[in-house]
């Protein structure tokens, strides 16, 4: 019985370090938070939809200046609106205290 609850609990040490390893890199991307771009005229907006278990601090980074942190709660979508966003790199996102990095796709600029 005892050698049976060393070994669940060295398992469980074990799987819980291989779903930790990859947040511990800070340019990691997290796959829970997807965006979408839209371009109408010269507005460019671009959705954050957090899908995560719990809340997400995300921040549109660019070349000169950001967009502030926007807590984003789970479940729902944020919409940000820049119509001079220029170079457009990513979102720096926060979740569980560990910082991500999701490169974004479209017509933003590049960086």
């Amino acid at each position: 019985m005892r050698t049976k609850l060393f070994v669940a609990a060295l398992i469980a040490g074990m799987a819980t370090t291989v779903v930790n390893a990859p947040a511990a890199n800070a340019d990691s991307r997290l796959g829970c938070v997807t965006h979408k771009v839209t371009i109408k005229g010269s507005d460019k907006i671009l959705k954050v939809h957090n899908g995560c278990a719990g809340r997400v601090k995300a921040n549109v980074h660019q070349s000169m200046s950001d967009s502030g942190y926007k807590e984003i709660a789970r479940g729902t979508t944020y919409t940000f609106r820049g119509g001079k966003w220029h170079y457009v790199c990513g979102l720096k996102i926060y979740y569980k205290g560990t910082r991500y990095y999701n490169k974004i796709s479209g017509n933003l600029g590049d960086c």
